[in-house]
Protein backbone atom coordinates (compact mmCIF):
# COMPACT_ATOMS: atom_id res chain seq x y z
CA UNK A 1 0.00 0.00 0.00
CA UNK A 2 1.62 3.25 -1.10
CA UNK A 3 1.24 6.47 0.84
CA UNK A 4 -0.04 9.25 -1.33
CA UNK A 5 -0.06 12.99 -0.89
CA UNK A 6 2.31 12.85 2.06
CA UNK A 7 5.03 15.46 2.04
CA UNK A 8 8.14 14.02 3.73
CA UNK A 9 10.82 16.60 4.46
CA UNK A 10 13.96 16.38 6.47
CA UNK A 11 13.81 18.63 9.52
CA UNK A 12 15.73 21.86 9.13
CA UNK A 13 18.41 23.07 11.52
CA UNK A 14 16.12 25.95 12.48
CA UNK A 15 13.26 23.57 13.36
CA UNK A 16 15.53 21.36 15.43
CA UNK A 17 17.03 24.43 17.18
CA UNK A 18 13.53 25.68 17.96
CA UNK A 19 12.39 22.31 19.33
CA UNK A 20 15.51 21.86 21.49
CA UNK A 21 15.32 25.45 22.75
CA UNK A 22 11.65 25.00 23.72
CA UNK A 23 12.43 21.69 25.48
CA UNK A 24 15.31 23.37 27.35
CA UNK A 25 13.14 26.30 28.49
CA UNK A 26 10.30 23.98 29.57
CA UNK A 27 12.64 21.71 31.55
CA UNK A 28 14.41 24.67 33.14
CA UNK A 29 11.07 26.14 34.25
CA UNK A 30 10.03 22.75 35.66
CA UNK A 31 13.31 22.52 37.60
CA UNK A 32 12.97 26.09 38.92
CA UNK A 33 9.57 25.24 40.35
CA UNK A 34 10.98 22.07 41.92
CA UNK A 35 14.00 23.86 43.41
CA UNK A 36 11.90 26.76 44.69
CA UNK A 37 9.77 24.31 46.72
CA UNK A 38 12.84 23.44 48.82
CA UNK A 39 13.12 25.32 52.09
CA UNK A 40 16.91 24.94 52.36
CA UNK A 41 19.53 23.93 49.81
CA UNK A 42 23.24 23.36 49.36
CA UNK A 43 25.22 23.97 46.19
CA UNK A 44 28.27 22.13 44.88
CA UNK A 45 30.47 23.51 42.15
CA UNK A 46 33.63 22.66 40.27
CA UNK A 47 35.60 23.96 37.32
CA UNK A 48 37.27 21.80 34.70
CA UNK A 49 38.95 22.13 31.33
CA UNK A 50 37.94 20.10 28.29
CA UNK A 51 40.36 18.31 25.98
CA UNK A 52 39.85 21.25 23.62
CA UNK A 53 41.15 23.57 26.38
CA UNK A 54 37.71 25.10 27.03
CA UNK A 55 36.88 25.93 30.63
CA UNK A 56 33.55 25.06 32.28
CA UNK A 57 31.89 25.60 35.64
CA UNK A 58 29.32 23.06 36.79
CA UNK A 59 26.84 24.01 39.52
CA UNK A 60 24.47 21.54 41.20
CA UNK A 61 21.98 22.11 44.00
CA UNK A 62 20.94 19.53 46.59
CA UNK A 63 18.13 19.37 49.15
CA UNK A 64 15.97 16.96 51.12
CA UNK A 65 12.37 16.96 49.90
CA UNK A 66 9.17 16.54 51.93
CA UNK A 67 9.46 12.75 51.53
CA UNK A 68 12.98 12.87 53.05
CA UNK A 69 14.59 11.98 49.71
CA UNK A 70 17.78 13.61 48.51
CA UNK A 71 17.17 15.68 45.41
CA UNK A 72 19.90 17.02 43.13
CA UNK A 73 19.53 19.27 40.11
CA UNK A 74 22.25 20.56 37.83
CA UNK A 75 21.57 24.29 37.66
CA UNK A 76 24.03 25.06 34.90
CA UNK A 77 27.18 24.11 33.09
CA UNK A 78 28.70 27.43 32.14
CA UNK A 79 31.37 27.97 29.52
CA UNK A 80 33.91 30.28 31.16
CA UNK A 81 36.21 32.40 29.02
CA UNK A 82 37.66 34.67 31.70
CA UNK A 83 40.33 33.60 34.20
CA UNK A 84 39.19 31.84 37.37
CA UNK A 85 40.07 34.76 39.60
CA UNK A 86 38.09 34.95 42.83
CA UNK A 87 36.09 38.02 41.74
CA UNK A 88 35.08 36.41 38.43
CA UNK A 89 34.02 33.18 40.12
CA UNK A 90 32.14 35.07 42.85
CA UNK A 91 30.16 36.90 40.15
CA UNK A 92 29.26 33.60 38.47
CA UNK A 93 28.02 32.15 41.77
CA UNK A 94 26.13 35.28 42.85
CA UNK A 95 24.46 35.70 39.45
CA UNK A 96 23.43 32.05 39.29
CA UNK A 97 21.97 32.09 42.82
CA UNK A 98 20.03 35.22 41.93
CA UNK A 99 18.78 33.82 38.64
CA UNK A 100 17.47 30.69 40.39
CA UNK A 101 16.20 32.72 43.42
CA UNK A 102 18.31 30.70 45.86
CA UNK A 103 20.13 33.39 47.81
CA UNK A 104 17.84 33.32 50.88
CA UNK A 105 17.65 29.53 51.17
CA UNK A 106 21.28 28.65 50.42
CA UNK A 107 22.75 27.00 53.54
CA UNK A 108 26.14 25.88 52.20
CA UNK A 109 28.29 26.36 49.13
CA UNK A 110 30.65 23.41 48.63
CA UNK A 111 33.79 23.62 46.47
CA UNK A 112 37.26 22.18 46.43
CA UNK A 113 39.84 23.88 48.63
CA UNK A 114 41.65 25.77 45.87
CA UNK A 115 42.59 29.29 46.99
CA UNK A 116 40.54 30.98 44.29
CA UNK A 117 37.42 28.97 45.21
CA UNK A 118 37.77 29.75 48.92
CA UNK A 119 38.33 33.43 48.12
CA UNK A 120 35.47 33.47 45.60
CA UNK A 121 32.85 32.16 48.01
CA UNK A 122 34.21 34.52 50.69
CA UNK A 123 33.22 37.40 48.36
CA UNK A 124 29.60 36.17 48.34
CA UNK A 125 27.02 36.09 51.15
CA UNK A 126 27.18 32.27 51.18
CA UNK A 127 28.65 29.93 53.79
CA UNK A 128 31.57 27.99 52.30
CA UNK A 129 32.34 24.34 53.05
CA UNK A 130 35.39 22.65 51.59
CA UNK A 131 34.55 19.33 49.97
CA UNK A 132 35.68 16.61 52.39
CA UNK A 133 35.95 14.03 49.57
CA UNK A 134 38.31 16.34 47.70
CA UNK A 135 40.37 16.98 50.85
CA UNK A 136 40.58 13.22 51.52
CA UNK A 137 41.63 12.56 47.91
CA UNK A 138 44.43 15.13 48.20
CA UNK A 139 45.69 13.56 51.43
CA UNK A 140 45.63 10.04 49.97
CA UNK A 141 47.49 11.17 46.85
CA UNK A 142 50.04 12.98 49.01
CA UNK A 143 50.56 9.81 51.07
CA UNK A 144 50.92 7.68 47.95
CA UNK A 145 53.47 10.11 46.53
CA UNK A 146 55.52 9.91 49.73
CA UNK A 147 55.32 6.10 49.75
CA UNK A 148 56.32 5.97 46.08
CA UNK A 149 59.25 8.34 46.65
CA UNK A 150 60.45 6.23 49.60
CA UNK A 151 60.27 3.04 47.52
CA UNK A 152 62.26 4.62 44.69
CA UNK A 153 65.10 5.80 46.94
Amino acid sequence: MALQNVDYKLPTRQNIDSIVDRMFRDKRLELKVKVNRASAIAITSDFWTSLGNESYCGVTTHWIDSEWLLQSVTLDCIGVTERHFAQNVAEIYTNLAGEWQLTDKLQAFVTDSARNMVAAVAKTPFHHIRCCAHCLQLRVLHGLNIADAENCG
